[in-house]
């Protein structure tokens, strides 16, 4: 008995080194700001006293990278922890405390976190504030699931998620706001499930009318509740639609940079689109040859924030053409204009549909020398899982969140 009382003094002893009790189940460890290079410095401040095992040390101090090991005054530390509200990095607030976590000669600033409070942080970032308290809490959800679904995601770099669009946008408690606490608080302890598992809801600003499965965009295994769905409340939001011109020499440019060897730029083509008409694959032709890309591809040459979905066509002002291959009754059928589909094809052939939309099995462009490029599009982001657009929608005409999620991710359960 005597043996069993010393251990648990001394678990005791070393739980107390780790403020916010570090082993805690629901903490996340979240990278925020830049990394420290060798040699590199960082200035911590706080609204109280800042603390590091049993040292003090007012309400600012210098933390340096040493090869990979965080210092203040010569002398190594783990973490940093605040007897006031909150603990400042590179201009950011964040709630609970600061640990350093090295990799090789860097060394990355980590805010130790519980779940909720990570969400606090990232709800006003990925959802504005002002918007209908139902959207707020149905991305509150989401943001969990995906952030419990991805916790794994950095994991052998020492910690869970970073601040960024690779995990979720987090700014701490810089950008708390009433709503979003709100609905962080009103939906507390919820997590999406599917069969068990917590469900990787993912989610984009606006599908622009039609969602796209996961499996189309980043292949893997057929998820039921990442599918393809028919999306009404996306079709007249912000950036429904946008346009993006790509001057002839930017296209020749950009296109004999990225995929050298293959001589001078002639010509590009649409070469395949998945059933809501995102484009699947591209072929790039050159002098010496040609190369296929896909949809992404294409967004990530010129920028993911200007061509702003895979939902695109191309246009030269009317030089170029642009052909389109639907299935119809009779079979494979070519028109010139999809606009012309409802109009003209289904009073010539059964066009088969698939979900009430027409399935378009192929499309090119037939490029005109040295004319500037129109990009003309629907949607903005990968378009998998919830129109964050979309829900602001629904919430207006009345839905409340758990409806929005089962709108958006079917088969998916909330549990807690």
């Amino acid at each position: 008995m005597k043996k069993f009382a010393y251990s648990l003094v001394i678990c005791l002893v070393i739980l107390s080194l780790f403020p916010g009790g570090i082993f805690a189940e629901d903490q996340l460890k979240i990278k925020v700001g830049p990394s420290l290079g060798p040699g590199q410095k960082a200035w911590i401040q706080s609204d109280g006293t800042l603390s590091s095992d049993q040292e003090s040390y007012g309400q600012g101090v210098q933390v340096s990278n040493n090869q990979g090991s965080g210092e203040i005054n010569g002398r190594q530390v783990q973490y940093l922890k605040t007897s006031g509200s909150y603990i400042s990095y590179n201009k950011t607030k964040y709630r609970s405390y600061l640990t350093f976590v090295p990799e090789g000669s860097r060394l990355h600033i980590v805010n130790v976190i519980s779940l909720d409070d990570y969400i606090r942080g990232v709800l006003p970032r990925e959802m504005s504030t002002g918007v209908p308290l139902e959207a707020l809490k149905a991305q509150a959800v989401a943001s969990r699931g995906f952030a419990l679904s991805n916790k794994n995601k950095f994991i052998k770099r020492g910690y869970n998620l970073d601040d960024t669009t690779s995990s979720q946008v987090y700014s701490g408690l810089s950008v708390e706001a009433k709503d979003t606490n709100r609905a962080v608080d009103e939906t507390r302890g919820e997590i999406p499930y599917y069969k068990g598992n917590v469900a990787s809801t993912i989610f984009h600003a606006t599908s622009g009318g039609y969602t796209i499965a996961a499996k189309d965009v980043w292949g893997g295994n057929n998820l039921p509740y990442l599918e393809a769905i028919k999306d009404p409340y996306s079709e007249r939001t912000r950036n429904a639609t946008w346009e993006y011109k790509i001057s002839w020499d930017t296209m020749k440019k950009r296109m004999e940079s990225s995929y050298p060897g293959l001589g001078n730029f002639q010509s590009l083509k649409i070469q395949r689109r998945n059933e809501n008409r995102r484009v699947m694959e591209m072929e790039v032709i050159f002098q010496k040859g040609s190369k296929i890309i896909s949809g992404e591809d294409f967004r990530r040459l010129f920028g993911t924030t200007k061509i702003k979905s895979t939902w695109f066509f191309l246009d030269q002002g009317g030089s170029g053409s642009t052909s389109f291959t639907v299935m119809t009754k009779d079979g494979p059928k070519e028109v010139t204009q999809l606009t012309t589909v409802d109009q003209k094809v289904l009073k010539e052939a059964q066009v088969i549909r698939k979900d009430n939309q027409i399935e378009t099995i192929s499309s090119s462009f037939q490029v005109s020398q040295g004319k500037d490029f129109l990009v003309k599009g629907r949607g903005y982001g990968h378009g998998v899982g919830m129109s964050q657009y979309g829900a602001m929608e629904m919430a207006k005409k009345g839905k409340n969140y758990r409806e929005i999620l089962q709108y958006y991710y079917p088969q998916v359960t909330i549990g807690r």
